[in-house]
This record gives structure tokens, sequence and C-alpha cells, in this order.
């Protein structure tokens, strides 16, 4: 690569230049450092005055700074071209253009220190990324820790499920469907169609049948039946087909009224 750089000058003669018989330039530029350039230009020749021939030599002192973004090593520093102009009879003006040739790009240097800070930010990355990984699958470990949490507390459940279907206008038709799940507790959820605050009693007798001991029960259905106002137990018994001592076995027959619920057990499929 070359680069060129002009350099002009206004030389003052001590008598008038009157014609230029002839004319030279020299030069001492060197680097004296990788990025500066000193020495001189030096303008000799001879001019004519009046029939008078006189010498002339007139030292032009350079220095020149050349930017660090260039490579020095090969370069040199030449002259590329030379005129001049007489400006007045005394002043003499010269437009030197220099070259410098071999001109490169420096080669960016890569530190070690540099590579090594580098490498350590790199590695500081890689720790964090490795910390939020751990922190998710910390994360995961809870979500699942809980799933388990809630399996585990579904199978002490137990699903009870007791669904009861009108029969006729009053009468109202328990099957009662029990899933046990645990030996140790009970969850029942108990749907009722129609009812009022009494039918909780009743399905608190209903359900009581069912812990009551663990030996087979001859009755598999039970009727929930709903006292009119001309019933009586007679009437009941008669309807139903059992004796009085099965009904009591299920009931407070001590005052009835109507309105109330008597449960009514059955043979029946």
């Amino acid at each position: 690569m070359n680069k060129i750089i002009p350099f002009n000058k206004d030389i003052t003669f001590n008598e008038k230049i009157g014609e230029i018989e002839s004319i030279a330039l020299d030069d001492t530029l060197k680097f004296i450092e990788p990025y500066t350039i000193k020495g001189e230009l030096i303008v000799r020749g001879c001019n004519k005055y009046l029939d008078v021939e006189n010498e002339f030599s007139y030292p032009l002192p350079v220095e020149i700074a050349v930017d660090s973004k260039y490579d020095t090593k090969k370069a040199s520093i030449n002259i590329d071209d030379f005129y001049y102009e007489i400006i007045n009879d005394n002043i003499l003006r010269v437009k030197i253009d220099l070259i410098l040739d071999d001109l490169e790009y420096q080669k960016e240097e890569i530190k070690e220190d540099s590579l090594r800070l580098d490498y350590n930010v790199d590695i500081k990355k890689d720790d964090d990324l490795f910390d939020a990984s751990i922190d998710l699958l910390k994360k995961g470990e809870d979500g699942f820790n809980t799933s388990m949490d809630l399996l585990k507390k579904g199978d002490e459940l137990f699903d009870a499920k007791l669904d009861l279907e009108k029969k006729g206008n009053n009468p109202f038709v328990a099957d009662a469907s029990i899933k046990k799940e645990s030996d140790q507790k009970l969850d029942a959820n108990l749907s009722l169609a129609k009812g009022n605050k009494e039918e909780t009693k009743d399905t608190d007798k209903i359900m009581d049948l069912f812990k009551e001991n663990d030996e087979p029960k001859e009755y598999s259905i039970y009727r929930v039946y709903t006292m009119g106002e001309n019933d009586t137990i007679d009437s009941i018994l008669k309807k139903y087909g059992i004796t009085k001592e099965d009904l009591e076995n299920y009931n407070d027959l001590g005052s009835l009224k109507t309105g109330d619920k008597l449960i009514i057990p059955s043979t029946d499929e």
C-alpha cells in the first residue's frame, strides 16, 4: 500500500530571484521511530538576475507522524513529484509530494491475557447456565413431589356414591355402591335428588348400617319411605310385606308423624 504526503513551502531569497536557471531536490528523510519520519528536503539550484548567476541551497526541515494503524517495518519514504513557482521577486514556492511505499495495516495481536479473561467469562456463563438448570430441576422435583403427595392422598380416600332414585310420589330408592379404598378412612359423597333437612338423619342411619359390622346382610336394597297423612304402621307393613320387628330394626317407631322418613328393608332384586 502507498500513501502520498503533500508538502508545500515558500522560500524567501535574500536577493531578487530573476529566473531559475536550474533546480534540484535532495532529501535526508528516514524513520527514526516506527511511526516518525524526520529529516530535510534540500532545494538547491542556480538563479540569474541581471545577467548575474547565483547558486542557492535551502534546507527545509520535515517531521511526519505516521498513524499507528499501519505497519511500517517494510515502509520507505521517497520523493514522488516536485515542482516550483516564482511568487514574486523574492519568494519561490515549492510543492513536493512525498510517497510512503510498502505500508501495511497492523495485524491485530491477540493477547494471551485477553484470551484468558474471555475464557474465564465463558466459564462463568456456563456456570450460570448450569445453576439455572439445577434450579429448574429442583423446581421440577418439587412439582413431582407435590403430585406424589396428591396421589398418596387419593390412595387413602374411599369413593362412595349413593344414588337415590325417585319411585312413585314420595318414596326414594337408594342404591348404595361402596368401594373400599383403605382400611382406615371412609369418605362418602352422598347425592340426594330430593329431600329436606331431616334427610341428613336418614342418610346417617344408612351409612351406619354399612359400618355396623362385617357380617353379610340379608337385604341389599333399602327404600326410604315418607309417611303420608293416612299412613299407619300396619298399612306400611302390609304394603311392603315385612314384619314390625324388621321395621323396628331400622327405625324408631315411637313417634311417627306425617312427613317422617322410614327405612324399608326389602329382599327385592
